[in-house]
């Protein structure tokens, strides 16, 4: 991981907003590929939840 002064800043900056400040840089600085990269590099039991919320059956999710 490269933690270069500016991310470590950020990193820092970031981890005392509230989740609406956060949601709203996310909304605006991340495209969509971006976005889809960081949902695809989460955990496999998160990345179910989030198929779950888009109408996967638990059922099949089980099997995956």
């Amino acid at each position: 991981m490269d933690m270069s002064l500016t991310k470590i800043a950020l990193e820092y900056a970031l981890s005392n907003l509230d989740n609406g400040v956060v949601n709203t840089i996310i909304q605006n600085e991340l495209g969509t590929e971006e976005k889809i990269e960081i949902l695809k590099a989460l955990p496999d039991e998160r990345i179910k939840k989030i198929l779950q919320m888009l109408g996967f059956k638990s059922d099949f999710l089980n099997t995956i």
